[in-house]
């Protein structure tokens, strides 16, 4: 039941982070945020590499809003990001795949009323988190394989990275089907 409480707990700060209009209110997540790593022991280092492949993304929307909307908001909204992102980050570090995908089932209980098979929902998002770290270590050796050819990352090379991560997500997809019918998860 503690984990029921902790995943709607992130759900609803992330809710709050993006829906208060308050800078000094946004200062204190902040603060919060800095507190609870403190308590969790969190490694800070692990926390900046991992930041590193997102900054791109935050750099991005803040100058995207700053030219469509103004400075502040811009700025403003990069920073709900990157608080977004250290408590969802902390949230990941105190939680394994197997009990989120539990709490997630606990969660969506309800839905056996409306003949939904909540282990289904359960299985599906389990799968997602487990191959999001086997995708990204898929693309980094095809970058450093396409690297070591002398292929640089340019749009119109695109097509050399996506066509052996989709066979390979294709053979994973396969396998795993397999797997699970040995196991015998059939409808």
């Amino acid at each position: 039941m503690k984990n029921v409480f902790k995943l709607i707990f992130f759900v609803i700060y992330i809710i709050i982070i993006f829906s208060i209009g308050k800078h000094e209110i946004l200062g204190l997540f902040i603060l919060f945020n800095l507190l609870v790593s403190k308590i969790l022991n969190a490694n800070f280092f692990e926390f900046l590499k991992k930041l590193k492949l997102l900054m791109i993304l935050v750099i991005f929307t803040t100058i995207i809003n700053m030219i469509f909307g103004n400075i502040e908001e811009g700025i403003v909204l990069g920073m709900r990001i990157l608080i977004a992102y250290n408590f969802t980050y902390l949230f990941s570090a105190t939680f394994d795949i197997l009990e989120f995908s539990r709490t997630v089932e606990i969660i969506l209980n309800p839905l056996y009323f409306f003949k939904i098979n909540v282990k289904d929902i359960s299985l599906i998002i389990s799968i997602a988190l487990c191959m999001i770290p086997i995708l990204s270590k898929e693309l980094e050796q095809t970058k450093n394989s396409l690297k070591s050819k002398g292929y640089k990352f340019k749009l119109n090379n695109l097509d050399l990275y996506i066509k052996p991560i989709m066979i390979s997500i294709l053979k994973k997809t396969d396998e795993l089907e397999k797997t699970l019918i040995v196991k015998g998860y059939q409808e």
